[in-house]
């Protein structure tokens, strides 16, 4: 496509018909005809007249018309009536150009053409063959014309050309308030699409400067595709939501322009950016004090504190285990996670936009950790880093060396952290794999050298500010405890080969929340390890596994104990809560949440999950029925009313037991030697038998 009027003009092509001969593809002249005094504007129609002026009668004719589709966009043709007879004329707007011709192969073109029959010709003095009529998106084309198979009914030369086309609208042009002529804003379509398209653009012209003020990114549902080198024409924004995706061979150059990212807005950049950009990133002053913790990196290079205007700002040093204070003009790194805190009043906290402006970090990003300590500690070996661009970052795709697999980030909700595990996909308080632009988050180191890549695989496009995995679990029990107005989670689950220790391959470390008035939940591991995530092994048939649970809070209050996730198991698997404080023991097959009331000062490890296996081969057994022994006790869930009978594996009775009418029974073992018993329970239609181990 030939690119020659650098003005605001449409090219417009001479059309040669020469008779009986055949004119081969690529045969053509070209004209240039100025718009500017036709108040030409993008969006206007155009009509352009074709003129037939001869010495002699035309038979049949065909022409190809060859133009920029993305400057021009083809509306109708109109035909002369004296074309009468045979086939008549056929246009095809979208006729595809043979691979053989030596212009423009593949491409698509105008066709038209007019076959009246043998013998028939017209008299062609001076006459408008025919109209074609465009919508003008602005910028520049050429109209090429390929001619092919021409005959005519004499032997003289005839020729034609374009005549000066007609507008036929100047009206208001869009519906944004721009008044006819005047050069008007241009936004992508929420769809999406490739910049070089027309229709990825409302109005539908690429952005030019002839017919455009500035450029707006607001594909939202799917991204706005660069994949040609692009010198941007225009100060450009990339609205909040919107997203826009840079290819991975091609260079974006802005050019001496504005290049801005509002706040949610997403650009990720796989190829190379040249020149500066602004990242936006807005906090209301809600008077919330969620509004007032944020740990945040750089987007740019070489930006200070400055950014953080009322706040003080703070980075962790991992090898000292020591926060450090940051002064005004201090430069801050890139891929460091920055613990940001207001210094406003709650109550008069204002809105803030941070603008962090300078050269976008481009290319795979390296952060090279700390490991201070031996592996074995869970409390040690923290390192905080962060997502050094203006896109998320998908963790799954980040290369790790020496890291535990989990990230914890900070998510406000009263100063909760979000977790989630790259191996094995588990999350806590709705954490997952795509972090914000932006955002900090902790990691913890297992080895010496420790590392992690940002590649440019990794960047995303995320329309959430915080996240939800929506990968299909098994054996997966989520708990929830929720008070004051505020909820934490405590994940159980299932992994082969996991011990009941903290392992950084199947557990999450309880990082407790800022706010003493917000609840903190968590398990331990069999070696006392707090743990938001607890992986054990699967419990064999007759096996009880014990789970202690915290519940912490800093004043009295009424909570709740919420279970989800009991339908991911199988069914011969029971879940038992026992409340130490008010001994009672749910059934969370059948209640999936327990109220409860907690005194500020009380019993902060109160509540015990046991979870049991159970196993067949003894006598018939009730699968209603639960027994389990911790802690000295035995606990039969399901039996109101019924006789309990204890013995050895010889039969021997050792003891027997009445319930009383309660849905849970704990019976005191406290002298029993370790070993397997039989328990067996019996009401007035059935007798269950089934095989403890006291230890």
């Amino acid at each position: 496509m030939k690119n020659s009027i650098k003005s605001f003009t449409c090219l417009i092509a001479l059309i040669t018909i020469v008779c009986a001969v055949k004119i081969s593809y690529g045969q053509t002249t070209t004209v240039n005809v100025n718009f500017n005094s036709n108040g030409l504007t993008a969006g206007s129609l155009i009509n352009v007249p074709v003129v037939f002026n001869s010495n002699a009668n035309v038979g049949a004719w065909q022409v190809l018309i060859y133009y920029n589709r993305d400057v021009l966009a083809y509306q109708s043709v109109t035909t002369n009536p004296i074309w009468v007879g045979g086939f008549g004329v056929v246009s095809n707007p979208d006729y595809v150009i043979p691979a053989l011709s030596p212009q423009y192969p593949g491409q698509k073109c105008f066709k038209i053409g007019f076959s009246p029959g043998p013998g028939v010709n017209f008299a062609c003095n001076n006459l408008v063959a025919f109209t074609i009529t465009f919508r003008y998106n602005g910028g520049n084309s050429n109209l090429e014309v390929l001619n092919k198979n021409l005959t005519a009914g004499g032997t003289s030369l005839y020729s034609s050309y374009i005549k000066n086309p007609t507008v036929i609208n100047t009206g208001t042009v869009w519906t944004n308030g721009y008044a006819n002529g005047a050069k008007v804003p241009i936004t992508s379509v929420a769809a999406g699409g490739l910049w070089t398209s027309a229709s990825s653009w409302n109005p539908p012209n690429v952005p030019n400067v002839n017919a455009n003020t500035e450029i707006f990114i607001g594909s939202t549902t799917n991204p706005l595709e660069i994949y040609d080198n692009l010198s941007l024409p225009l100060n450009l924004t990339v609205n909040s939501g919107a997203k826009l995706t840079l290819d991975g061979t091609k260079i974006l150059d802005v050019n001496g322009k504005v290049f801005t990212i509002k706040t949610g807005g997403s650009f990720v950049n796989q190829g190379t950016f040249s020149g500066n950009a602004i990242v936006e990133f807005f906090l209301p002053g809600t008077g919330n004090r969620d509004t007032i913790w944020h740990i945040y990196s750089s987007p740019v290079n070489n930006s200070t504190v400055n950014v953080f205007m009322h706040f003080f700002v703070y980075y962790w040093d991992a090898v000292n285990e020591i926060y450090h204070y940051l002064h005004t003009n201090d430069v801050m790194e890139n891929k460091r996670g920055y613990v940001c805190f207001n210094t406003a009043n709650i109550s008069s906290h204002p809105d803030v936009t941070l603008t962090f402006s300078g050269a976008l970090n481009n290319g795979d990003q390296t952060v090279n950790l700390a490991w201070p300590h031996n592996p074995g500690n869970s409390t040690q070996n923290w390192n905080l880093i962060g997502n050094p661009f203006p896109s998320a970052v998908d963790i799954d795709l980040l290369t790790y060396s020496g890291v535990d697999p989990t990230i914890y980030y900070y998510v406000g909700n009263g100063g909760v952290f979000a977790t989630y595990n790259k191996s094995t996909f588990a999350t806590t308080n709705g954490g997952q794999s795509k972090v914000p632009s932006m955002q900090g988050f902790w990691v913890r180191t297992n080895a010496a050298s420790p590392s992690i890549i940002f590649n440019s695989a990794s960047r995303v496009h995320s329309s959430q500010p915080f996240y939800k995995q929506q990968t299909e679990r098994t054996n997966y029990l989520s708990l929830f405890a929720d008070a004051n107005g505020f909820s934490d989670e405590a994940v159980v689950a299932f992994y082969n080969g996991a011990s009941g220790d903290f392992e950084p391959e199947f557990d999450a470390v309880k990082l407790a929340g800022f706010y003493s008035d917000v609840p903190n939940f968590h398990s331990f591991g069999t070696d006392n390890s707090k743990l938001a995530v607890n992986g054990i092994s699967e419990p064999e048939p007759n096996q009880t596994i014990n789970i202690p649970l915290s519940f912490e809070i800093g004043i009295s209050t009424n909570g709740i104990i919420r279970a989800e996730g009991m339908n991911t198991f199988a069914n011969d698997v029971s879940f038992q809560l026992e409340d130490l404080v008010t001994q009672q023991i749910v059934n969370l097959r059948t209640n999936t949440s327990y109220p409860f009331t907690f005194t500020q000062g009380g019993n902060e490890n109160r509540f015990v999950l046991h979870i049991s296996k159970s196993a067949n081969g003894i006598e018939e057994k009730d699968p209603t029925v639960g027994t389990y022994f911790w802690n000295n006790s035995l606990y039969i869930n399901n039996a109101p009313n019924a006789e309990v009978v204890i013995c050895n594996l010889l039969g021997q009775e050792l003891m027997k037991h009445k319930i009383s009418n309660t849905t849970s029974e704990k019976i005191s073992l406290s002298g029993y030697s370790t070993g397997y018993y039989l328990v067996k329970i019996i009401n007035d239609s059935h007798i269950s038998t089934q095989k403890v181990y006291v230890q």
